[in-house]
């Protein structure tokens, strides 16, 4: 377990008791996430040793903050152990929450990158997208197992959103939160195309993996868009934010499935930098866009 920093954390958790305090819930939900809240905060502060749930309820806070300008933002009644998704929109979207978190560091190794020094960040880097490939995993699992017991409803377009939790000082998420583009279409390392007579690099492309290894040598898929088995995850939310980080559109992306049965209309997230896929001759470019403008201009065009 890692060490807390106590004021780091007492301001965090001020921060999200003033956003459940000014929020438009329940009374009863609203005093049943503070009371959640505080017990695990307070038993950390008793440890000195962070508590993953922690970030959960972390996480759902300020989920609710980032989406409290939606209208008909409806949150699940925890204190009355509702089944269901954690936030629904306009009976429009069906919203799960999910925090990653690094796991067992010793068993997967990214205890080796701690410190100072230097080390491959290649090497962390498949860790962490293992990590977050995971949490993806399951609640792809959460929304079958929900569906086949009527809880979600299968016409609604279903979104995960996913946070980095503890790995938010792990990680570099690139910009627009790129790093996820790595697992849901196995884009890989840059490739350079250049003119052999002039010397001058004519295109940057990717190159495309098929799949990633666990600490174990297991291959994972990191097609996830690609794969017919995640069709059902109509887009990810991907907030890169740290502890301390309300979600905005700096640091809280949606990407979009160009392949899912249920489709997001962007338009129903116009203050949201959004990914979406635009068919090019034979290929899918996948863009960054904000209002429908498009922003590869902050980028290098991405082909897969």
């Amino acid at each position: 377990m890692i060490i807390i920093n106590t004021l780091l954390f007492e301001e965090h958790t001020d921060m999200l008791l003033e956003i459940l305090e000014k929020s438009n819930i329940d009374n009863k939900e609203k005093e049943y996430r503070k009371n959640e809240l505080l017990k695990v905060y307070s038993k950390m502060v008793e440890t000195r040793k962070i508590d993953n749930k922690y970030y959960n309820i972390s996480h759902e806070i300020r989920t609710l903050d980032f989406l409290s300008n939606f209208n008909n933002l409806y949150i699940t009644q925890d204190h009355l152990s509702k089944p269901g998704c954690d936030f629904k929109i306009s009976d429009k979207y069906e919203i799960e929450c999910v925090c990653s978190s690094s796991g067992n560091e010793k068993l997967n190794g990214l205890n080796k990158f701690h410190g100072s020094g230097m080390f491959d960040y290649n090497k962390k880097e498949q860790i962490i997208l293992t990590r977050l490939t995971q949490s993806i995993k399951e609640k792809k699992q959460f929304y079958i197992e929900h569906i086949n017991n009527g809880t979600i409803s299968v016409n609604m377009p279903y979104i995960i959103f996913l946070g980095l939790g503890n790995l938010s000082y792990e990680t570099f998420a690139g910009t627009f939160g790129f790093l996820l583009n790595k697992i849901l279409f196995g884009v890989g390392q840059e490739v350079l195309l250049i003119n052999k007579k002039t010397n001058k690099v004519e295109k940057v492309e990717y190159s495309h993996n098929l799949n990633i290894k666990k600490h174990n040598g297991v291959e994972i898929d990191c097609n996830i868009f690609c794969n017919s088995d995640y069709d059902c995850v109509s887009g990810i939310l991907f907030s890169t934010a740290s502890l301390g980080e309300k979600y905005n559109k700096n640091n809280t992306f949606l990407f979009i499935n160009p392949h899912a049965k249920n489709k997001i209309k962007a338009y129903d997230f116009p203050n949201i930098i959004y990914w979406k896929a635009k068919k090019e001759n034979n290929n899918y470019i996948y863009l960054p866009r904000y209002r429908g403008k498009n922003l590869n201009n902050y980028l290098k065009k991405h082909y897969w």
